[in-house]
């Protein structure tokens, strides 16, 4: 849990109001996970609502897992809009967020992605015997195969649901990110300052900048002035 409160902790310190930086410090002091003298301290010690944040976050950290967790339980409890766009919950309840996606997912997802899915749902008992993951497999396209796995899913309910998005994000990034489940990868129009700034200056970092560009992005080759060797 500290590990996952440092990887917010910049975009909390952004987003986070005031009530909220209120409310979780209540909830941390009635756990006991703050002294008064502590909860006192973030709010009359720190003069604005991202100095207020910060040093909230941050003291946390310090005390710890149980801390981290009890901070965690409070945002979702009581900012879940903050929780979306933290990556602390799913904008959508699991099953939900599936038959959102089934119709894209069974178009768009990958042979190898199936079956890393299929290990990974295996892997975490959602599957409980090989029969369930070669029922899916004797799909007779690709397509049938994904509708089968997703639909199998569903059935499971939330834990399931959850387990199947996770993975996901985890072995096929570009297709969450067109399905909805993940923030997309930055434009081309937040990177093209980057590029047009490294090329004035003869800089080799514009190439590889270039490239990656244009492994994602048509236009970037002609704004990259990118050729392939």
């Amino acid at each position: 849990m500290k590990r996952e409160l440092r990887g917010i902790r910049s975009e909390f310190v952004k987003g986070v109001s005031d009530p909220v930086i209120k409310g979780l410090l209540d909830d941390l002091y009635h756990h006991e996970v703050f002294s008064s003298e502590e909860k006192d301290s973030v709010m009359e010690e720190q003069r604005s609502r991202a100095d207020q944040a910060r040093c909230l976050i941050d003291m946390v950290i310090g005390k710890g897992e149980r801390a981290s967790q009890m901070m965690i339980d409070g945002i979702k409890e009581r900012d879940k809009h903050l929780c979306i766009n933290l990556g602390l919950i799913s904008s959508l309840a699991g099953v939900e967020e599936l038959r959102r996606i089934r119709s894209e997912f069974v178009k768009g997802v990958s042979d190898p992605v199936i079956k890393g899915l299929l290990d990974d749902l295996y892997h975490h008992k959602v599957f409980k015997c090989s029969e369930e993951k070669d029922y899916v497999m004797a799909g007779s396209t690709k397509a049938d195969q994904a509708r089968r796995m997703i639909d199998m899913v569903i059935g499971k309910g939330e834990r399931a649901s959850h387990v199947m998005i996770d993975s996901m994000k985890k072995r096929d990034q570009h297709l969450c990110s067109t399905l909805g489940l993940m923030s997309s990868l930055p434009g081309v129009g937040e990177l093209l300052p980057l590029i047009y700034f490294l090329k004035k200056w003869s800089l080799p970092a514009s190439v590889h900048v270039s490239r990656l560009l244009a492994g994602h992005w048509p236009i970037a080759r002609t704004h990259g002035r990118y050729k392939k060797m």
